[in-house]
């Protein structure tokens, strides 16, 4: 007889409760029949989702109380364009957190405005302006930074240490919630 909850194959005849869940077995599930919910590659069944997999682990994480188990329709992602408009549009954002491609491609873009920036002004009669200028891209680079270390859950602070900071720059971000917040998704802009 197989558990229904689990699939499990009971070790005895007449045994009245899963060896592996606990559930009470029932005689109505004949003997080598596989429960009606197991899934079998090929068999037209469907595949256990994330939800599935979570079930019944404490470990899985949450956010406000709920349950999270990812989002395959996330999009983690931004293109060189978006992310300088996202950056902009979260100029005194420090809440949150941001991805490997935002914060690199804003970093990117930061080094052409620069470039043309020192094109534009190259005496140093007008390093006044000049500096100006470069504060318009500093402040949003340096909270894209801060959300780009809450993404790898760290402090914005780390950004102030040298060479442990482009580690942490460099990492892949947690795919799961962490205190900063859920994974970064930017669905509404793509």
């Amino acid at each position: 007889m197989f558990c229904t909850s689990c699939g499990t194959k009971s070790s005895a005849e007449g045994q009245k409760f899963c060896d592996n869940c606990g559930v009470v077995l029932q005689s109505s599930n004949p003997q080598g029949a596989p429960p009606a919910n197991s899934y079998a590659p090929g068999s037209g069944t469907q595949a256990p989702t994330p939800q599935d997999f979570y079930q019944g682990f404490p470990h899985a994480p949450e956010i406000n109380g709920t349950p999270y188990y990812g989002d395959p329709g996330r999009v983690t992602a931004l293109n060189f364009i978006q992310a300088i408009k996202y950056c902009f549009a979260n100029y005194f954002t420090a809440k949150g957190r941001a991805s490997r491609s935002e914060y690199w491609y804003f970093y990117l873009g930061g080094l052409i405005y620069f470039g043309i920036v020192g094109t534009m002004f190259p005496n140093e009669n007008d390093s006044g302006i000049a500096g100006l200028l470069v504060w318009v891209w500093v402040i949003p680079q340096i909270f894209s930074g801060i959300r780009r270390m809450h993404d790898v859950s760290k402090s914005g602070w780390y950004l102030l240490i040298p060479i442990y900071n482009l580690i942490l720059l460099c990492t892949e971000g947690e795919t799961v919630p962490n205190h900063y917040g859920i994974p970064v998704d930017y669905r509404g802009l793509v």
